[in-house]
């Protein structure tokens, strides 16, 4: 057992290590202007600072205030316990060599309140912080960190700039800086600029810009910031915004890159490159995102490509905005625009070199709880694999490729695999195809899911919507597919189970379960290919005059046609059909089958609708009751046709409406009718026929 002396000893050594490491021998103050660290007659006092020493430079003390602008030269290394730049503009020009601060509150730039604003320049030589600097140290003032050339500050010391007052950092002229993790705009307004191609600083923590005050990087001509994860606009009520600007200028975030995290975040590409792990823009329900990227080769790319879930999300609980303009290239995998209730992501691409590539083996959701718009247009292009438009029952989303070159291409994730564009799963989806704009896809669903809603708009004659497999529109819910002034829509087969019309074109086998309206109040739907109808499809004609594909509605078909289910006719616009009126409803290679219902509108009385050659030429005409020859009126001739082929209508029509003729005009000449003799004799002669026929049977 040990002697209590001894142990009271060894407590009384402990006692006095700690003190002496937590402690310093003195605060001394720079004397001068330019001079020497190593030199006595450069401090007040006559004394160099050592190890255990705070430095300081400042004229603070003196009144009134005043600020000076000097260098401090080194010939050898040197240590502190802290480095306190109050309020002067000074220079460390270390010669190559290493200048060592060693406590916790390492270096305070700017820590005078109410002073002037102080600035420490590093040149030729290195600064090692292991603790933290902070820039803008106190309240109303300023502080400025300036790394120029061959200066390096290392160590990896968590930076603040802007913590109580306004803080600068500049690194240029091929300055190094390697930090923890550092706030830009802590408390105070922060703005950080790092320029030059050899100019580079390395964090190896977060970088967060604006987080309890407002915080500004500018990474520009070739310069390179790294760090983990990068948040623009960390804190709620505050805002922060990036700069990447000029060839070769890159930020690499090795973590993930929040755009509005919690606040106001904007984050500007031009010309430059910025990577990440993954992305959102507008994160947290109040945040808002706003990412800008232009210029010839420029690209955000958000790695890696093989992860399991989308790393991109624009709009995940606030408000997300992407502008992909001119030479842009966005990579990730997958992405996801307007991802939680409440969120709002909007995606746009505009220029013909610009483009999101969210890779064949990903997933593209717009609108997946939240609100979703993606607009690509000028030749923009968007390309990856699946693609789905109003994912859930709460979201909603909309999808617009406009203009020539424009395109959207989902691709198979391998060989033999179709890619799927869903537009209305169980939310609600809107894809519109305009102008030009191309969409490619393996096969196509229009509204999956009952509660869903799905509508596609493909408008213009070089408008299409291509499909290597199939398209359903209506697979369980109301899906609409809508062609106008020549749109195309391609696929070997097109099922629809919702509503199809318009006045474009189908090319592939449609079969019709439910609804296919041609025209837009009056117009032709042609279908290159087959045309087959359930008995639960309708076909939906409007007449609104005489002439066909401009007053009337009708239906081309390349090949074959089969008809099934009901025909449903209306008039518009005030139209009312006479006797000799014909439409050409159907014209196809050939016709089989028949319409199951007529569902055919009132006419004037003594008027009727012939289908005679309904299910034959797809023709249907208005006559007189009793005109079986369609001529216009009902003459001998009509109990003629009767007489051949009883199915033409019926006897009592022509009996009561024999000798009526249409008005005629005052240029008309009457056209002799057979004489009531000639009329009984024939009216005799087939009721002899028919008694014989039932006397013979």
């Amino acid at each position: 057992m040990r002697p209590l002396s001894n142990i009271l000893c060894y407590s009384l050594l402990i006692g006095l290590f700690f003190l002496v490491a937590n402690s310093h021998a003195a605060n001394i103050r720079w004397g001068t202007g330019n001079g020497f660290f190593h030199t006595p007659a450069s401090w007040t006092g006559g004394v160099v600072p050592g190890a255990l020493d705070v430095a300081q430079f400042g004229r603070s003390f003196i009144f009134p205030p005043s600020q000076l602008n000097y260098t401090v030269s080194f010939n050898n290394n040197a240590t502190n316990q802290a480095l306190h730049i109050e309020d002067d503009l000074v220079t460390f020009d270390l010669n190559s060599r290493l200048y060592t601060v060693t406590a916790a509150n390492g270096i305070l730039i700017g820590n005078q309140l109410g002073s002037f604003s102080g600035r420490l320049t590093v040149l030729d030589g290195a600064i090692s912080v292991t603790t933290n600097i902070d820039v803008g140290a106190a309240a109303t003032t300023g502080g400025t960190l300036v790394v120029g050339a061959g200066g390096l500050v290392t160590g990896a010391a968590d930076l603040v700039v802007g913590k109580f007052g306004t803080g600068i950092l500049t690194l240029q002229e091929g300055g190094d800086l390697t930090t923890g993790t550092t706030t830009i705009g802590a408390g105070a307004p922060g703005t950080a600029t790092v320029t030059g191609g050899d100019s580079e600083w390395s964090n190896t923590g977060e970088l967060i810009v604006g987080s309890g005050g407002t915080g500004t990087l500018n990474i520009s001509a070739g310069a390179r910031v790294e760090n983990t994860v990068g948040r623009i606009g960390f804190a709620a009520g505050q805002s922060g915004s990036v700069t990447v600007d000029g060839i070769d200028s890159k930020w690499v975030n090795s973590g993930e890159l929040f755009v509005g995290d919690l606040g106001t975040g904007t984050l500007t590409i031009i010309d430059g490159r910025v990577e990440s792990a993954a992305g959102s823009v507008g994160a947290a329900p109040g945040a808002s995102g706003v990412v800008t990227i232009s210029g010839a080769e420029t690209f955000w790319r958000i790695e890696p490509f093989s992860a399991s879930s989308n790393n991109f999300v624009l709009g995940a609980s606030g408000d997300g905005t992407v502008k992909l303009n001119a030479g842009v290239v966005l990579a990730s995998f997958g992405g996801i625009v307007g991802r939680f209730g409440g969120s709002i992501g909007r995606m746009e691409i505009s220029d013909s070199n610009s483009g999101w590539d969210y890779r064949s083996s990903g997933i593209l959701e717009v609108g997946s709880d939240g609100t979703g718009e993606l607009y690509i247009a000028g030749g923009g292009g968007l390309f990856g694999g699946d693609g789905i438009i109003g994912t859930h029952s709460e979201g909603i989303g909309s999808v617009s490729v406009s203009g020539p070159d424009s395109s959207w291409r989902s691709v198979p994730t391998g060989f033999g695999d179709l890619s799927s564009i869903t537009v209305g799963s169980t939310g609600e989806g809107t894809l519109n195809i305009a102008d030009g704009g191309f969409v490619s896809s393996g096969v196509g669903i229009v509204d999956e899911f009952a509660g869903g809603s799905g509508t596609v708009t493909v408008d213009g004659a070089d408008s299409r919507w291509l499909a290597q497999g199939w398209i359903v529109i209506g697979a369980v819910g109301d899906g609409t597919l809508l062609l106008t002034n020549g749109g195309r829509v391609e696929a070997p087969e097109i099922f629809a189970a919702g509503e199809l019309s318009g006045d474009g074109v189908i090319v592939g086998k449609l079969v019709n379960s439910s609804l296919v309206s041609p025209g837009t109040s009056a117009g032709v739907l042609r279908i290159e290919g087959e045309f087959k109808a359930a008995e639960t499809a309708s076909l939906k004609i409007e007449l609104g005059g005489t002439e066909r594909g401009t007053q009337y509605d009708a239906l081309d078909v390349t090949l074959d046609a089969t008809l099934g289910g009901t025909l449903n006719v209306t008039l518009i616009n005030g139209f009312t059909p006479v006797a000799g009126h014909s439409f050409h409803l159907l014209d196809a290679a050939s016709i089989s089958g028949s319409f199951s219902t007529l569902n055919l509108p009132a006419l004037a009385d003594g008027l009727a609708w012939n289908t005679s050659q309904l299910h034959s030429t797809g023709t249907l005409y208005i006559g007189l009751l009793g005109d079986f020859d369609l001529d216009g009126d009902v003459d001998g001739r009509d109990f003629l046709v009767w007489q051949r082929n009883t199915s033409v209508g019926n006897l009592a029509d022509w009996q009561a409406n024999y000798g009526a003729v249409p008005p005629l005009s005052s240029s008309a000449t009457a056209v002799p009718e057979p004489g009531c003799g000639a009329i009984l004799l024939m009216f005799a002669g087939v009721l002899v026929g028919i008694r014989r026929k039932d006397h013979t049977s």
